[in-house]
């Protein structure tokens, strides 16, 4: 295929996504197992980490698509008694580089 025809998803003027530059919804996999550290100890194992909060958020689509992450991730740290400045990395799952963007200026504010 030749990628630089194929037309913007969104912005068919101006736009700069498109099917061969953006991933699909099946992209990726990951798996985590979640135990007691006691557990973890009986099973001889080590943890890696722990988790110490955790938040979802209804969003409306319409306004807020893909903006999940600047709702969620201070009431999570909230919950744990932490702010952005105690973070040293943040890894944010994200579908394209504006969404990203969007989400770190809404953090930053």
């Amino acid at each position: 295929a030749d990628y630089a025809k194929l037309r913007p998803a969104f912005d068919r003027k101006h736009g700069t996504v498109t099917a061969a530059n953006s991933t699909p919804l099946t992209d990726g996999a990951a798996a985590v197992i979640l135990m007691t550290e006691s557990r973890a100890k009986e099973l001889g194992l080590v943890p890696l980490g722990y988790l110490r909060s955790y938040a979802f958020t209804a969003i409306d689509v319409w306004q807020d698509m893909l903006l999940g992450p600047a709702w969620s991730t201070p009431l999570a740290l909230e919950r744990a008694g932490l702010t952005m400045s105690d973070l040293t990395l943040i890894d944010m799952h994200e579908a394209f580089a504006a969404q990203t963007l969007a989400n770190i200026q809404l953090l930053g504010s």
